[in-house]
């Protein structure tokens, strides 16, 4: 993937001030989250920001007033997985009303006062139909991009290695831990482009969709991130990793940190489905 010589920010002056965005998070039984995510949306003025909040699971809606903001809550009836819950949130939209739409975690903090100035600076731009900011966790880790370039016959080797065994992921993920606390991960802080983003906090521009582009909610959980790059893979879209525009992250506030049996096993479905739809039609 190639980094990006040319700085939008240099090139592009004129600011759309009809700009709308559409925020979809899930929520379940985290409502301690959504409600800091949805209070930290009330210091932006502008955009115009329309706000989705899908109940995944019995306790919601829950009451909240939105002062600045179009905010709708939906209870979805079922647990219906992240990408589950943000496809029935867009159902309730037209997604060619709005230049932008963020799927993102309820766990999620726009930082930056200017966060929404810096992403206008894209609607000029029809390069790119994915946007992936900065995502670091509390302590610091940065997140994007989840893949630089696509895995490869190896990569999917040692993915089918550590999904042989729930014991034998355990061990890697051990051996990983430790090598990486001798040899910890160099970031690269250029704006570039990338194969795919993060999933706790997507940028899609009204192009994604209008052009072809679907939320895959096909699995419960996991992959959300390859989905998205095979998407942007069969229909030509670009990807682009943008350290400027920055979000925090509380990190699997609702499925907890610790690796479970439980989440093995949906990792393993999700990259078994993954391959056999998306990667397996990959140039590397």
């Amino acid at each position: 993937m190639q980094k990006i010589k040319t700085d939008l920010r240099n090139t592009i002056s004129h600011f759309n001030t009809n700009l709308k965005v559409l925020i979809v998070t899930v929520d379940y039984d985290g409502w301690r989250e959504t409600h800091k995510l949805l209070n930290s949306l009330e210091k932006f003025n502008k955009p115009e920001l329309h706000i989705c909040v899908v109940f995944n699971s019995k306790n919601g809606p829950k009451k909240h007033t939105s002062k600045k903001h179009h905010l709708k809550m939906i209870q979805s009836g079922t647990n219906s997985g992240y990408f589950g819950g943000i496809k029935i949130g867009l159902s309730n939209y037209n997604t060619d009303e709005f230049d932008y739409i963020i799927v993102c975690n309820n766990d999620i903090t726009i930082e930056q006062e200017n966060f929404f100035m810096l992403l206008e600076e894209y609607s000029k731009c029809k390069i790119y139909d994915v946007i992936a900011p900065s995502i670091k966790t509390l302590d610091g880790k940065e997140q994007n991009p989840h893949r630089q370039t696509p895995p490869s016959e190896f990569n999917h080797v040692l993915y089918k290695i550590f999904f042989s065994s729930f014991y034998i992921a355990c061990m890697i993920l051990f051996i990983k831990i430790v090598v990486r606390s001798f040899v910890p991960k160099k970031n690269d802080p250029n704006k570039r482009e990338i194969y795919s983003p993060h999933g706790s906090f997507i940028i899609l521009k009204k192009s994604y969709f209008s052009k072809g582009g679907k939320i895959n909610d096909d699995v419960f959980l996991y992959s959300e991130e390859d989905s998205i790059a095979g998407e942007c893979f069969e229909n030509d879209f670009k990807v682009v990793f943008d350290p400027g525009l920055r979000v925090s992250h509380a990190e699997s506030m609702t499925l907890g940190k610790k690796f479970t049996k439980f989440k093995w096993q949906h990792q393993k479905t999700a990259f078994y489905y993954v391959l056999k739809k998306y990667f397996n039609k990959v140039k590397k």
